[in-house]
């Protein structure tokens, strides 16, 4: 029995044990959240890292081992007045460009890092970012979207004028509403492949449209002018950036993310392109738009006409106008 009290730590020992365990706990826990918003945000892991050791030593962990890859967040730490190594590790589940949040992040590891703010003020400061919303409603970044898609198709097409507006004009909202459904996708948890395919249709159906109604223009242009706003150049920089710093898992994975967005905006446009060749083929501008008259005029529908081609009653239209 004496032996067994002698043997026993006393009691402020072990208070100061569960103070230091305590202690430990809570910076690990801000410095994961940290490097979580960092890489949810498109920054690169060798900066992940650094700011997830520099927050553990500002705090007074001075042996921490971070570890950083794609989709993961870890972080031991081990020392003396600790009886056993405390890990502790955070998923990435969601990837979104928020350049306010990113921002704020970099200025709160800047003051921690000062040594200006407790632990306690830096855990409030941090919920109110991770709480922030970005400083612009998602229309008006769609809209930013369909300019960058408008403007791009103005560079492929090198020229200004009236059809040049009507291409501008047909990329800006196929771009926006390509934005619009792929964050209606994200909203619902639908993978980013999924995303990329369906924003990717509406700029090649506009594409295909605006070359078979016989208005001059090359519908490639518009498409790839579409095209521009999806393409994940973040992603490609990130992933060059952990290449090159040395972080070889994390930029395979996320090169080979970029070669499955990219495969997923193929897809969406190759399920529209091969249909309006074949439409195309069938259907020439003039007779496209006799068709379209031909809909609202006296004569009978599709469904009355033995033509089997998509412009049915097309000669029919063209003589009616010609009466006219």
């Amino acid at each position: 029995m004496r032996a067994l009290l002698w043997s026993a730590p006393p009691a402020e020992a072990v208070q100061e044990k569960e103070e230091a365990l305590r202690h430990a706990g809570q910076v690990l826990d801000i410095a994961l959240r940290i490097g979580e918003l960092l890489l949810a945000s498109g920054q690169g892991a060798e900066d992940v890292e650094a700011a997830m050791l520099g927050v553990t030593r500002a705090y007074g962990l001075a042996w921490c081992e971070p570890q950083v890859t794609f989709t993961t967040l870890s972080v031991s730490y081990h020392a003396g007045e600790l009886p056993a190594p405390l890990t502790a590790a955070r998923t990435v589940r969601r990837r979104a460009a928020n350049h306010s949040r990113l921002d704020a992040v970099h200025r709160l590891v800047g003051r921690v890092l000062a040594g200006d703010l407790p632990l306690e003020a830096a855990a409030v400061r941090l919920a109110a970012i991770r709480a922030r919303r970005g400083p612009y409603a998602s229309w008006v970044l769609s809209a930013d979207a369909g300019g960058l898609a408008g403007s791009a198709t103005l560079l492929v097409g090198g020229r200004w004028g009236g059809r040049a507006m009507l291409a501008f004009a047909t990329a800006f909202a196929a771009a926006w509403l390509g934005d619009r459904l792929a964050l209606w996708l994200a909203r619902a948890s639908v993978p980013e492949f999924y995303q990329f395919l369906v924003g990717a249709v509406p700029a090649s159906v506009s594409g295909v449209l605006l070359a078979a109604a016989g208005a001059g223009l090359q519908g490639s242009f518009v498409i790839t002018g579409g095209l521009f706003a999806l393409l994940p150049g973040r992603a490609v920089v990130a992933g060059v950036e952990d290449g090159l710093t040395g972080f070889y898992l994390t930029a395979g994975a996320r090169l080979l993310e970029v070669l499955y967005l990219v495969t997923g905006i193929v897809l969406g446009v190759l399920a529209v392109v091969p249909l309006g060749h074949t439409w195309e083929r069938s259907c020439t501008p003039r007779k496209f738009w006799a068709a379209a008259l031909c809909r609202h005029s006296r004569w009978p529908r599709r469904s009355a006409c033995r033509c089997p081609s998509p412009c049915c009653c097309s000669a029919r239209a063209g003589s009616w106008l010609s009466s006219r």
